[in-house]
């Protein structure tokens, strides 16, 4: 054996034990797979542009706890947005009356992380809210309140007042201008981040709008000025509640990569 032969053994020797570290890694890291239902709740509220759906979710080899859940929302003409996880709901049973008619109980969950296992699927009513658009919305919410207290403060008709402040305008047509949703198919990737080491399966699911889905959720526009009233007086006695109706979308979901 020659002495470059000796020392391409020891070379290859010397990283034996990081190869190892490496397979074994690649052995025990949680393998995450999102399983999505049938159809996709989509909206626009006052909590902006929102994106709900039924999801399971599966474990390989090792539990995974996930602190940060995304859903990449992509229109065909490239346009980009971020939603994340606002919490999630849990059917827990049926409740059938006398007539027959059955009322879903559901667990919700305000949720700052969630644990996917590896022995049953983990299958969960999924919100999923804009942050991009209360990053831009809460300095003027912030200000409204202000002007709330000060109008409070002078006694009087003071939601009379309100309406002709320029701030609750700004308000309104934030909501306005802010709206993107249009017509055409957008595609959807989860994103997922945990404390520890994982890989998610790599799938690219879809759905499309219509103009006349599109409509139908500019309708929601008429319902601000009552959703607005309603946060300001609710809690007033004797104030009645305005009735608030928001126009929801129900498209398909389907996995683009099956």
């Amino acid at each position: 054996m020659t002495t470059e032969q000796v020392a391409a053994y020891v070379g290859a020797a010397a990283w034996l034990p990081q190869i190892i570290s490496w397979a074994y890694q690649a052995y025990v890291t949680p393998q995450i797979e999102v399983i999505a239902g049938r159809t996709a709740s989509i909206g626009y509220t006052r909590f902006g542009p929102i994106f709900n759906l039924n999801l399971a979710f599966s474990a390989q080899r090792k539990s995974a706890v996930i602190e940060l859940l995304e859903a990449i929302v992509t229109h065909e003409d490239g346009e980009r947005h971020v939603f994340q996880m606002d919490g999630m709901s849990e059917s827990m049973s049926d409740i059938t009356d006398a007539s027959g008619n059955k009322t879903a109980i559901s667990k919700e969950q305000t949720t700052l992380a969630f644990k996917i296992g590896t022995e049953v699927l983990l299958e969960k009513f999924v919100r999923f809210q804009e942050q991009r658009f209360h990053d831009s919305l809460d300095p003027l919410v912030q200000i409204g309140g202000d002007i709330v207290k000060f109008e409070r403060g002078k006694g009087g008709d003071y939601f009379a007042r309100l309406l002709d402040r320029k701030e609750y305008h700004d308000i309104l047509g934030f909501h306005n201008d802010y709206f993107w949703w249009k017509p055409g198919r957008y595609d959807v990737s989860f994103h997922m981040k945990s404390p520890s080491r994982i890989k998610v399966k790599h799938s690219v699911f879809s759905f499309r709008l219509t103009q006349i889905d599109i409509d139908g959720l500019r309708m929601n526009m008429m319902q601000f000025p009552a959703e607005y009233q309603n946060v300001v007086r609710g809690g007033e006695e004797g104030y009645q509640l305005q009735k608030v109706v928001w126009q929801w979308r129900a498209p398909r979901f389907e996995r683009k990569n099956a």
